[in-house]
């Protein structure tokens, strides 16, 4: 369908003279509303015998765009349950290079038609560039197919990118790159609906679906993780909603994919894996409830930019409701627990710090090992013992000889690493047993070698009468920079080879 035909009917003597015809056009004809009013009208004007073909032309393609708001809701029809349901309609998203090509003439139609306007707002997008931002032109041969994105990356992915790729009033550069981010955004979606669905006992299912934790009193009842992950879920759904009002997409898709990947994903479903691998039932309901009742609000703050792969997995959950695309925007207006928020905060910087930890001193990825988390402050100290095993879970620390403490053990300092989390809170962690002493020395050793071979390069440059003359005052300056760089390394490896040493020493006297 290309366009409204024009409304004229040729008309000829009969219908053999209208067969004759190559054209189908003749010197008389008439104008109407349909076919059978225009033969009404050529019978009286011409006699009872004749023949009508219509012009095979269209009307200006901008002239059928401009009836598209309520054309296409049943229109001429102005008893149509969608033009009486949904006329006028909210937002029109557009191009502004098409602002009075489209925009106006939609508007004059619409007053002239239905004595409406069509909308009360126009949110004017960029152009779509290519990833160089060049406009995209067939002679240029840089047009992305979007039919062969979809084909490849699918419809979400794509959808994704252009609702989030550009803030208003700035060109998308539309790079592949991105469309493959956003695929693996769904891709990750989809994984995590797959994990949570698995340890979802179908008996339960029904119960979870009526989870519920955005009042205070609900939320009270719960675990420090579960209240975290739950708060700071009502958090983002305020601030989403926030921006969609003010029709800042790309913040809104910001927003929930940093929540999504960087809290939900990347820790709750991590320390949620200690309640449901444990043998505690109500610990594993509790975590089971939170997933669904989460994971339930992230599928509907993510299906206005990927409504194909949302509506499938929350079918797939347990839901209330027909279909997600009639399912109600999550409150924004949710509980939230600060205490949670700020004691969560505290165990996930100690997370960091511990893997770091790990990470430089060399230990295998795969031992757990001991440590003491030191607390002044009371409930934070009692709220860390009760997410022991989500802890120990996540920084790959020994249950067995993991603890919490309101002051730090006595021993011997040079035999164990303090790591200060925050203020009052600390983390002891004894050098014995985490790795081989001998190796480390040996890994040290080079490492500081190649450190020392570095820095005498660099001395060198800054010994050179000629460099010093010649060279851009800042080259001269971002060179001593380096070597005070350097130099601070240099010390801090220094520090821990000394301190490794004595470790090998103390262990061959008691051996």
């Amino acid at each position: 369908w290309w366009g409204h035909r024009i409304p004229v009917w040729y008309v000829f003597p009969d219908e053999a003279a209208a067969a004759a015809s190559s054209t189908g056009v003749s010197g008389d004809y008439v104008v109407a509303r349909s076919e059978a009013e225009a033969l009404v009208a050529a019978k009286d004007k011409h006699g009872d015998g004749v023949a009508l073909r219509q012009e095979q032309d269209v009307l200006d393609t901008w002239f059928s765009s401009g009836l598209w708001p309520f054309s296409t809701l049943g229109w001429p029809d102005e008893e149509a349950a969608d033009l009486q349901a949904r006329f006028p309609t909210a937002v029109m998203e557009t191009g502004h290079d098409i602002l009075f090509f489209w925009v106006a003439r939609m508007v004059m139609m619409s007053l002239a038609l239905t004595g409406k306007a069509p909308f009360h707002t126009v949110l004017l997008h960029g152009l779509v560039r290519d990833a160089e931002g060049r406009k995209m032109s067939k002679s240029l041969g840089n047009v992305v197919d979007p039919i062969v994105s979809i084909d490849e990356y699918g419809a979400d992915a794509l959808r994704y990118t252009l609702a989030t790729g550009t803030t208003m009033g700035q060109d998308l550069n539309l790079s592949m790159d991105r469309v493959v981010s956003s695929r693996n955004f769904g891709n990750k979606l989809w994984n995590a609906g797959k994990f949570i669905l698995l340890n979802l006992p179908p008996p339960q299912r029904p119960q979870l679906a009526a989870a519920d934790f955005s009042s205070q009193a609900s939320l009270a009842g719960v675990p420090l993780t579960e209240r975290w992950i739950v708060s700071t879920l009502h958090q983002v759904v305020a601030r989403s909603t926030a921006a969609h009002e003010k029709l800042e997409m790309a913040e809104a898709g910001r927003l929930l994919y940093d929540f999504f990947w960087g809290d939900f994903a990347d820790w709750y479903i991590e320390a949620a894996k200690a309640k449901l691998y444990s043998e505690d039932e109500e610990a594993k309901m509790t975590a089971r409830s939170v997933l669904v009742y989460a994971f339930d609000c992230v599928l509907r703050l993510a299906h206005p930019f990927m409504p194909f792969i949302t509506e499938e997995l929350w079918q797939a959950l347990p839901h209330q409701g027909p279909a997600l695309i009639a399912a109600s925007w999550p409150s924004a207006s949710a509980a939230v627990d600060p205490v949670a928020l700020e004691h969560f905060g505290v165990l996930r910087t100690m997370v960091v710090a511990i893997r770091n930890a790990r990470d430089e001193y060399g230990v295998v990825p795969g031992r757990r090992i001991p440590a003491t988390v030191i607390v002044a402050d009371t409930a934070l100290r009692e709220a860390l013992q009760a997410e022991a095993a989500a802890l120990c879970l996540l920084a790959k620390l020994d249950n067995g000889s993991f603890s919490v403490a309101a002051e730090t053990p006595a021993g011997d300092d040079s035999s164990r690493i303090s790591l200060v989390v925050a203020d009052g809170v600390e983390v002891v962690l004894p050098l014995e047993g985490l790795f081989d002493p001998a190796k480390e020395i040996d890994r040290l050793s080079n490492q500081l070698k190649k450190l020392e071979k570095e820095l005498g390069g660099l001395k060198g440059r800054l010994s050179n009468e000629k460099f010093l003359a010649k060279a851009a005052p800042s080259v001269v300056e971002e060179t001593r920079q380096q070597q005070a760089d350097l130099q601070d390394k240099q010390q801090a490896i220094q520090a821990k080879l000394e301190q490794m040493q004595q470790l090998q020493q103390k262990a061959l006297a008691t051996a």
